[in-house]
């Protein structure tokens, strides 16, 4: 591979197809998406992902694995080598030349902007990731063209130096027609401040706003997205407050560090977070509601300054094993640890 890239051979493309050709159609759709917008990503994170929409993750990158047509890092990171990721991109391309919006994967920004301001989307769009460090022009989407994207599951904006994008994502309607969109990433988009309306992202389950600095609000429709797993507002440290409760049972990983004027945490009806991390968060007290995470087995809250009461709703959780409390220069009063006989 090292060779090649140096001196490349006209016909290994060929001959590295030839691989992907013998995967079947869950595989090669894994291997595309790697090669889009997923190689560099920890492992844990790419297998939440695709899990989330409807592929046995581990089994199908471990056959990629043994196929050599991905590699994993030392720090867990999925890793493909340049010549496998141009080979899918251009798989992608050949799947329609001429006309944009009928390819099954759009990251590069000309492209992105050809199908979005001219309303180019049809059906056949189902995944669109677009670094916004590396836009080089301002894009205007025309929001009504993703009302043609009927089977769209995927939708990734990230970088920080660009702003329009991120802001008229803010005046995007999800109609009835997105009720496929199971992963909505906007991580480090700084310039946004407040969530659209997901109402109608019916069986979304993704939901990652990390690292959006200026989010000042959720919107309350978060809370009725009855199919949210995961919910990741790590650092969004403009961030004041969310509605009173997720209704979704199947939460299962809710990131709230960094949240430093946060005021309140929501009540959860999930009983499968194994994890709960509140570091740096501005709430006053643990809500009563957290006795309802009955899968919960460790507990960490750090730095929290504002923190005043930690209630006895904690000996409630049956799986509990591990509590770790540090800095919470503000704690008056800690449950009484009830006797064990």
């Amino acid at each position: 591979m090292r060779k090649l890239e140096i001196s490349p051979c006209v016909e290994i493309p060929e001959v590295l197809k030839i691989s992907y050709d013998s995967l079947d159609d869950s595989q090669k759709n894994i291997f595309l998406d790697i090669a889009f917008f997923l190689e560099g990503e920890r492992r844990d994170v790419v297998i939440s992902f695709f899990d989330a929409i409807g592929f046995e993750a581990k089994i199908e990158l471990s056959v990629l694995d043994g196929k050599s047509l991905i590699t994993v890092d030392f720090l867990d990171q999925i890793r493909m080598h340049d010549l496998l990721r141009d080979m899918g991109r251009e798989i992608v391309r050949k799947e329609s030349i001429d006309h944009l919006g009928n390819r099954s994967r759009l990251g590069y920004y000309k492209d992105l902007y050809e199908v979005l301001k001219k309303n180019k989307g049809t059906e056949a769009i189902k995944s669109i990731s677009l670094d916004m460090d590396k836009v080089n022009s301002e894009i205007q989407i025309n929001p009504y063209t993703f009302s043609k994207m009927t089977e769209l599951r995927t939708l990734k904006f990230y970088g920080s130096e660009n702003k329009c994008m991120v802001s008229s994502l803010e005046g995007v309607p999800l109609t009835e027609n997105l009720v496929n969109l199971k992963y909505i990433d906007l991580s480090h988009s700084e310039s946004l401040t407040k969530l659209p309306d997901l109402s109608l992202a019916r069986n979304l389950e993704i939901l990652d706003l990390g690292s959006c600095s200026s989010l000042t609000e959720t919107h309350s429709s978060i809370q009725y997205l009855n199919k949210l797993e995961v919910l990741d507002l790590r650092h969004c440290e403009s961030l004041g407050s969310l509605p009173t409760s997720i209704h979704s049972k199947y939460i299962e990983e809710l990131d709230f560090v960094g949240c430093s004027k946060l005021k309140n945490h929501p009540a959860i009806s999930s009983s499968l977070i194994p994890l709960l991390s509140l570091i740096k968060v501005g709430i006053k007290e643990l809500p009563s509601s957290i006795e309802c995470l009955s899968k919960l087995d460790r507990l960490s809250i750090q730095d929290c300054t504002r923190l005043e009461n930690i209630s006895s709703s904690i000996f409630k959780l049956k799986s509990l094993q591990y509590i770790e409390i540090k800095r919470c220069s503000n704690l008056k009063r800690f449950a009484e640890i009830p006797l064990v006989l």
